[in-house]
């Protein structure tokens, strides 16, 4: 059985297996001369680490880094992950949220 079909029916009995990781897709870089389809991944938890599962004009999935959202809470910018104080509480930015 192919890897891919293989991983496809395992997420099947997973929960949570299609669900999407933080982030956005970095956007086409062009340039991609395809003469055959490619698909390396069918979701984000097909992709190593943190990588998303990007889809570029219905024949290119492939893993790539995402591009991660910044925060903005009470007039202060925070970059994706970064810790920070607000009052007693501990928070951090996650792909926008705080």
């Amino acid at each position: 059985m192919h890897p891919l079909l293989r991983f496809v029916l395992a997420c099947l009995l997973i929960v949570g297996c299609f669900a999407n990781k933080p982030g956005t897709c970095p956007p086409d870089e062009g340039g991609i001369g395809l003469t055959v389809c490619q698909w390396d991944c069918v979701s984000d938890y097909g992709c190593p680490g943190e990588q998303k599962c990007c889809s570029y004009g219905g024949c290119l999935d492939v893993c790539k880094t995402p591009i991660q959202k910044p925060c903005n809470y009470n007039g202060q910018v925070y970059q994706h992950d970064e810790q920070f104080m607000d009052q007693c509480n501990t928070c951090r930015c996650r792909d926008g949220s705080v």
